[in-house]
């Protein structure tokens, strides 16, 4: 089995987990949606799991939640 697929060097549980870790680093400095509907450039429909703007600047990004690894340097 490959180590992508290693279940044990799984960081979070399911993506929900992973989402709340992520949700509670960003909320000091950005105002967050999740779940946004989106189209992109040749009409494709897809969801944004997270879409945060930065306070500061205004500034807007989306993430795409996955669980992730952790790999052994």
């Amino acid at each position: 089995m490959s180590m992508s697929k290693d279940e044990s060097r799984r960081r979070y549980s399911d993506e929900p987990a992973a989402t709340a870790a992520i949700i509670d680093v960003l909320t000091r400095h950005f105002d967050l949606w999740q779940q946004v509907d989106a189209v992109g450039p040749v009409g494709d429909e897809f969801k944004i799991d997270i879409v945060a703007r930065c306070r500061e600047t205004g500034w807007f990004f989306g993430v795409e939640v996955k669980r992730s690894h952790i790999f052994p340097n």
